[in-house]
């Protein structure tokens, strides 16, 4: 069995990213989460996950430039729509800190369809 580090393949994978038009940033987070993931055990959503992922960009189902944006906000509920952008990249928005500071006080729901991927 070859072994290979969470660096290598989390490079592996940005480069294959960036080709397929990320900017190099996103590419970065976007592929350290896809090898975390597998590394973490949830096969599903990793590794295994990333040819089809890579075929739903090349067919343009997934936007590689998309941001989620806040829909609606109910106190602690919130509704966010991802514009079908890369799902584990939305995951990470700039929001989720303030979601974070913010459930210290109260309980956070974080809902975000569409994002695909």
């Amino acid at each position: 069995m070859i072994r290979l580090s969470i660096e290598v393949i989390s490079e592996t994978l940005r480069t294959i990213l960036t080709r397929v038009g990320f900017s190099n940033e996103r590419a970065a987070l976007c592929a350290r989460l896809f090898a975390e993931t597998s590394r973490d055990g949830v096969y599903s959503h990793g590794l295994n996950r990333f040819p089809r992922f890579i075929g739903a960009i090349s067919d343009g189902l997934i936007d590689v430039n998309a941001e989620p944006s806040l829909v609606e906000s109910f106190g602690a509920l919130e509704r966010w729509d991802g514009r079908l952008g890369p799902g584990n990249r939305n995951s990470k928005h700039d929001d989720d800190d303030r979601a974070t500071k913010e459930s210290k006080d109260t309980l956070v729901v974080h809902s975000m369809p569409p994002s695909r991927g």
